[in-house]
């Protein structure tokens, strides 16, 4: 379960709602998946351990915080399984 982080606006995304579709990378965090969402294509990313997760959170914060052309949008976030 993905606690609330204050002052960070994302949506709670059902896991359901996703198309996954293939595995595309490994990361020190976990694993990218291609997937579609609401009709777009989007990149998700879960973790493979409880011990992750206070770097996904992190990575979570940071992420809700910015919007700029040349960084990955951050659209919301799955807490079964835990994924952005």
């Amino acid at each position: 379960m993905v606690e609330t982080l204050a002052g960070c606006m994302f949506e709670d995304i059902q896991y359901a709602d996703i198309q996954v579709e293939a595995a595309v990378g490994r990361g020190t965090f976990g694993v990218v998946f291609k997937a579609v969402w609401k009709g777009k294509d989007v990149a998700i990313k879960t973790i493979e351990s409880d011990n992750e997760r206070n770097a996904f959170l992190v990575e979570l914060r940071q992420l809700s915080r910015v919007n700029h052309s040349n960084i990955v949008k951050l659209y919301g976030f799955c807490d079964n399984p835990v994924s952005i």
